[in-house]
């Protein structure tokens, strides 16, 4: 088996009964940080989401700039060509492949936001009311079993 294979449903092996809180995740930082007009400024990452997804990546680290009450992906000053939506439905169609297995994700507001009216957190909840199932956002530390079969788990 090679290690995208094994990547992709690593969960499964798991006892759903475990907590979350006795697992180690494994996460990347600025997980969406891909592009960069000038070398080393704003690049965290050499591979997609997908690609960290079907690697094993179960934590992912988005950062994302408020503009026009939606999200784009944002490293510092530089946009990383990729909006939220984008990375969302990477997220479940990687879900939807792999029932076994839930990702976490922590979303956090990057550099200036720009022509919005409502709050980085209505957005956030704009986002989560167009696909209500898919997350977990109860203030607890779920056992694997809860957040399986198609979950995003908020980071808290």
């Amino acid at each position: 088996m090679n290690a995208i294979t094994a990547g992709n449903k690593w969960m499964s092996r798991l006892d759903g009964t475990l907590s979350l809180a006795q697992l180690s995740i494994p996460g990347t930082h600025d997980s969406g940080a891909l592009f960069e007009p000038i070398p080393r400024t704003a690049k965290c990452q050499n591979r997609s989401i997908a690609e960290q997804l079907n690697t094993g990546i179960r934590f992912l680290d988005i950062r994302c700039r408020h503009v026009n009450n939606t999200f784009v992906i944002q490293h510092g000053m530089v946009n990383q060509n990729q909006t939220f939506e984008d990375v969302l439905n990477t997220v479940i169609t990687f879900l939807h492949n792999n029932p076994s297995e839930c990702v976490i994700m922590s979303v956090k507001e990057e550099y200036t936001a720009s022509g919005d009216t409502r709050s980085f957190e209505d957005t956030f909840d704009s986002y989560v009311a167009k696909k209500p199932g898919i997350w977990y956002l109860a203030s607890t530390i779920p056992r694997l079993e809860q957040v399986r079969l198609f979950s995003i788990v908020r980071s808290l």
